[in-house]
């Protein structure tokens, strides 16, 4: 089989922090201390087909907002709202928000659905939803929020407010002919996806995104996650997506491999036929990298603390990135003596009915 080509992802930023998706996958978080510039390989991240390049400039807290597009979200109680079921909104609501350190401004817009006169005391929790660029906390004043209730749960989303003059962000997907040298300036643009902050230093709402995409169609490797089952999220899923980590957890401590080798097969196979590697090269590759990371004799793996887990749902609904709130792999090995740390990014799908490592 001839080699494939190799396809480069450039991204750079300034004055700003941004997550690099490709296909809906995280690939690169750029500022903050993460470094402000990315030139990389990205050919096991392609698809035939459309493929999609998105920029998230300041991107939210929690990872597993991002799709939202808010800083945070968050519920509140909404039985403080029974005493509006006259849809007398003006003071009471006032009140009822100030008692929580919100402060509504006189504009605030209430956006119902249905009109007020259609409701009654059961469908008082149907969805509305309060909209003011001012809407702040007292202690947070750089916060815009909206506040909805949805199917009777009082949702808060969060934006930050921030100056962004002088900020950029961009990311360009380029490709080489098959056996070409990087360096050799051979290389055609395929997307470009570019971000500026404003001109006038006018405060601006964030997290923001911008996409480009363009058709692929001769991409001839197959992406494992594209024929994954779609993941719904809920308990089940998550229990057990905890005793799969708590597998892997086991395996890295016991420095027994062959269950992390398994579960990872379908993404080493992807790798293989994207660069044209074999397969039990990369096996043997990862084993022995595996093997000697852990010989060290102060060898240990973090405790898994689910409480700080953020599960991410990615890849067109396909994948679920195990995050740490801190942005973090949620399978990573103690610090060693030079500050530095083994970390294990996993994206899971689920093929033939079994969760197995796709990214």
């Amino acid at each position: 089989m001839p080699p494939p080509p190799m396809f480069m992802l450039d991204a750079r930023v300034r004055g700003c922090t941004a997550e690099i998706l490709i296909n809906d996958v995280p690939f690169v978080f750029l500022g903050e201390g993460k470094g402000n510039h990315v030139n990389a390989p990205v050919n096991e991240t392609l698809i035939a087909g459309i493929n999609e390049l998105t920029l998230v400039i300041n991107p939210p807290r929690l990872p597993s907002l991002i799709r939202q597009q808010v800083d945070y979200l968050f519920d509140l109680d909404p039985s403080f709202f029974q005493s509006l079921k006259n849809l007398k909104f003006s003071l009471a609501l006032q009140k009822a928000f100030a008692q929580r350190g919100i402060d509504l401004p006189p504009d605030t817009e209430v956006a119902l659905s249905p009109p007020p006169d259609k409701y009654s005391d059961r469908e008082f929790e149907s969805e509305w939803e309060l909209r003011s660029p001012q809407i702040q906390t007292r202690d947070q004043p750089q916060i815009s929020r909206r506040i909805r209730l949805e199917n009777g749960n009082l949702k808060v989303y969060e934006q930050r407010v921030l100056k962004a003059q002088g900020a950029s962000a961009s990311a360009c997907l380029f490709q080489y002919p098959a056996g070409t040298a990087l360096n050799s300036g051979k290389r055609e643009e395929l997307i470009r996806v570019e971000w500026n902050g404003s001109e006038d230093d006018q405060p601006q709402n964030f997290s923001q995104s911008v996409s480009n995409s363009c058709n692929l169609q001769h991409v001839s490797w197959p992406c494992p996650w594209e024929s994954a089952k779609r993941v719904d999220l809920d308990l089940k899923a998550r229990e057990q997506i905890e005793e799969l980590l708590k597998t892997l957890r086991k395996a890295f401590l016991r420095k027994r491999f062959d269950p992390v080798l398994d579960l990872v097969k379908p993404r080493l196979r992807q790798v293989e036929q994207a660069y044209g590697l074999p397969e039990e090269d990369r096996q043997k590759v990862l084993s022995n990298i595996l093997q000697e990371l852990s010989s060290e004799p102060d060898w240990d793996m973090e405790p898994l603390k689910e409480d700080q887990w953020d599960l991410r749902v990615c890849g067109g609904g396909r994948l679920v990135e195990c995050l740490t709130k801190d942005r973090k792999p949620i399978l990573c090995a103690t610090p060693d003596n030079t500050g530095g740390r083994f970390t294990f990014p996993a994206f899971l799908g689920k093929i033939g009915g079994e969760w197995k490592i796709l990214r």
